[in-house]
């Protein structure tokens, strides 16, 4: 086979399993989730600059297409961008805002979701927004994990969970259903054996002669 034609297959990735109604319910309950968060976000912050941010539109993704997937999970975005919101912080302040230092925002914010069994990847982008986000970020220092991060990711989180509910797309049940489904030990399509030649079975066949029992000793009277 052509070793391009090979790469380019590597390239594509997996086909996902998701069905058409799944779809377009994962899809509605993204738009949803962005509008009532954002709408939400603002009337709890008020005239506070910024009162979303970008990062929570992949957030939304992961809650609402990919709800049974360790990455889409309550835990997963509260503290996945949380922990990156501080992380982020803390580098910009301690080491300015260059490159290089949201760089090691991200890795230190990927290692410490990694640690906390949070690992979310919009936590990657909310540790960068801390260090190259502006002067208007930097003023905020440490709220910013709690407003915009916290309170965006809390809105989207309960969104998320309500529309689950609301559609019968429980990610618990679901989760459990795959888990179940996976562990399910599937049948072996074995081929029916082929009966042994004559010749073979003559040429193998065991000695199949019984040993003949040793005499038994009458006891002398």
């Amino acid at each position: 086979m052509n070793p391009l034609r090979v790469w380019w297959r590597a390239l594509h990735p997996a086909t996902l399993a998701m069905g058409w109604r799944e779809l377009v319910l994962g899809s509605l309950g993204l738009g949803l989730g962005v509008w009532l968060t954002g709408w939400l976000s603002r009337l709890t912050l008020g005239d506070l600059n910024p009162w979303f941010i970008a990062p929570m539109g992949a957030s939304a993704i992961l809650l609402f297409l990919l709800p049974t997937g360790p990455m889409g999970r309550p835990w997963s975005i509260l503290g996945g961008n949380l922990v990156s919101a501080l992380i982020g912080v803390s580098c910009a302040q301690w080491l300015g805002n260059g490159i290089e230092v949201a760089a090691l925002a991200g890795t230190m914010a990927a290692l410490a979701m990694r640690a906390l069994r949070c690992l979310h990847p919009p936590g990657g982008a909310v540790a960068l927004t801390a260090v190259l986000g502006g002067p208007a970020i930097q003023q905020l220092g440490y709220g910013f994990a709690i407003w915009p991060v916290g309170v965006n990711s809390t809105f989207m989180m309960l969104v998320a969970l309500l529309f689950h509910q609301a559609t019968g797309r429980r990610p618990n049940r679901l989760q459990a259903s795959e888990a179940l489904a996976s562990r399910t030990p599937k049948p072996m399509n074995s081929a029916p054996i082929a009966p042994m030649p004559a010749a073979d079975r003559r040429r193998w066949r065991p000695n199949c002669r019984a040993r003949r029992a040793p005499p038994k000793i009458s006891a002398l009277r």
